[in-house]
């Protein structure tokens, strides 16, 4: 069996293409797609991930743990709509790192190369808040000079990594180095779901932003297509593996 732990909605539902059924129920308090040979947990942002991932694999012990999610580029190298396999997975305030299985990463890359996405393997730093401005990417990337930022991915690398579990991380990057992001106030729940009043609230008092927003939108639906495509070949025959 795979645990797949993705932090939003939307990036749960690049995941579904790979799964023939599914139904919804809950593991130590979050949401999760049971798909008989998958299982696909809705984390929540940040730090809840950690819970998440602690809370389900202290009752579930599958052969495989993903983290599957998009990220900012911070590498100039890294374009958006490219993904990102992570050979090692920091985090901007804790010690140490996770590693990602090499040869998951392997077969990642076979699959990737086979579907003509652009990708490749790379370094990630977990962060706690977002990296909303080039300078704050900018000064992430001066420290290691990791390739993408996330929110998500150390956290359950590290709780597969206690467990003896291999571990990928495949990160979608959906904003470059230089693109700034537009902060709405109160955008997602706890559960990692848009909350459509804060987005409507936010474009009513600022319509200048609107331009920008959809920008943001169009690379996020880039990222999200190519995620999609990459979860839909590498899931299934990953679980036939198994």
């Amino acid at each position: 069996m795979i645990a797949v732990f993705a932090a939003m909605a939307v990036e749960v539902r690049a995941c579904l293409a790979a799964v023939t059924r599914g139904r919804e129920r809950e593991i130590g308090g979050f949401s999760v797609i049971d798909a008989d040979d998958v299982l696909i947990c809705q984390t929540g942002l940040g730090r809840r991930a950690r819970e998440a991932a602690e809370a389900f694999l202290g009752q579930v012990s599958p052969a495989v743990v993903l983290s599957i999610g998009t990220a900012g580029g911070l590498a100039r190298d890294v374009d958006v709509g490219h993904i990102v396999f992570c050979e090692r997975i920091g985090h901007e305030s804790e010690h140490g790192f996770v590693s990602g299985d090499a040869q998951l990463i392997a077969s990642a890359l076979d699959t990737s190369a086979v579907l003509g996405l652009p990708a490749r393997k790379g370094v990630s730093v977990t962060v706690d808040t977002v990296a909303w401005t080039p300078q704050e990417k900018a000064k992430l990337h001066a420290n290691g000079a990791p390739d993408v930022v996330e929110m998500e991915s150390f956290w359950i690398g590290r709780a597969a990594a206690e467990r003896g579990l291999p571990f990928l991380a495949a990160r979608a990057v959906s904003d470059g180095p230089g693109n700034s992001l537009i902060e709405i106030p109160d955008l997602f729940d706890d559960q990692g779901n848009v909350k459509p009043a804060s987005v409507l609230a936010f474009t009513r008092d600022h319509p200048e932003a609107i331009p920008h927003l959809a920008a943001q939108h169009e690379r996020g639906g880039r990222a999200l297509d190519s995620l999609s495509r990459f979860v839909d070949a590498f899931l299934p025959g990953l679980a036939r593996r198994q």
